[in-house]
């Protein structure tokens, strides 16, 4: 049977969730003439290319698509039988963490998952910064640490459903032309206030919820879930909101929240990671406190 050194399926793994040869071997503590050199004999034992350079990644051959699950398991395997070497203690944790998140998840997730982190790690620093259109490169290169996000959004990293909700209409208590029920009709022909921020979205409710979203006439396009309040008091205008938004932000006694007059697909909101991160034990930690709500 030929020998195979065991440190070449580390190398393989890094190389493949990093994309990146410095990245990789910063991530393995290695120069990286050292990692290119173990890169050439990987490549020997395989006879494949495994890699190919694209700009300033590295993309993998077929062949190290169906090779990387098996090496990745093969690398859990041997971890899991060794014992722990690293223990990850919060009250020591002085590390700065930075969120990219939605704005909406400021009203509906994060406050009581912020909350948890300061008080599980008093002496972190917990630093929430504005979603991007590509949050790959930077959540790669652990610049961020986690996104929060529209479950669909960022479909090359891993993540977990964290939020879900149904959706309402709100309106003024005094709106003249709606009383205890909205008709579609009423629904398509009024003025709408509407969510659009984050950088790069058009619109947080779009066709993949419900085509009447696009239907709608825009009145007033708001930056932040929390503007919409005062919007509504004063006018006659309406908005669609989750559930969970409307009793948190909106005076009750001011406003009426209307059941839609449609089948729509529920919003949701994801936590998402890079493959780089799933097995780091803080990073595994700081995941663990988000808890489905």
């Amino acid at each position: 049977m030929k020998r195979f050194n065991l440190n070449l399926v580390y190398y393989f793994v890094a190389i493949y969730e990093e994309g990146n040869l410095t990245y990789a071997a910063d991530r393995l503590n290695i120069s990286q003439p050292s990692l290119s050199a173990n890169l050439k004999r990987l490549r020997e034992e395989y006879r494949d290319v495994l890699f190919v350079r694209k700009s300033y990644t590295l993309e993998p051959t077929p062949f190290a698509n169906e090779l990387y699950p098996v090496l990745k398991q093969a690398l859990k395997l041997v971890s899991h039988s060794l014992p722990s070497t690293k223990q990850f203690e919060p009250k020591e944790c002085t590390n700065t963490f930075r969120i990219a998140a939605i704005n909406i998840s400021n009203c509906v997730l994060l406050p009581k998952i912020l909350d948890n982190i300061q008080e599980s790690a008093p002496n972190c620093v917990i630093e929430v910064v504005n979603i991007k259109e590509d949050m790959f490169a930077d959540i790669r290169e652990k610049k961020i640490d986690l996104v929060v996000d529209h479950s669909a959004a960022h479909p090359t990293l891993l993540s977990k459903i964290m939020w879900s909700d149904e959706l309402c209409v709100v309106c003024s208590k005094e709106h003249s032309r709606i009383d205890n029920e909205m008709s579609l009709e009423r629904y398509i022909s009024e003025r709408h206030v509407m969510l659009t921020h984050d950088n790069y979205r058009v619109n947080q409710l779009s066709d993949i919820h419900s085509p009447i979203f696009s239907k709608r006439i825009v009145a007033r396009k708001l930056n932040s879930i929390r503007d919409f309040s005062d919007t509504i008091y004063g006018s006659d205008w309406i908005a669609t909101v989750p559930k969970t938004v409307a009793n948190t932000l909106f005076d009750k006694d001011k406003i009426k929240a209307l059941a839609l007059p449609f089948n729509y697909s529920a919003p949701s909101l994801s936590v998402f990671w890079h493959s780089n991160r799933n097995d780091d034990v803080t990073n595994q930690w700081l995941r663990s406190l988000f808890k489905q709500c």
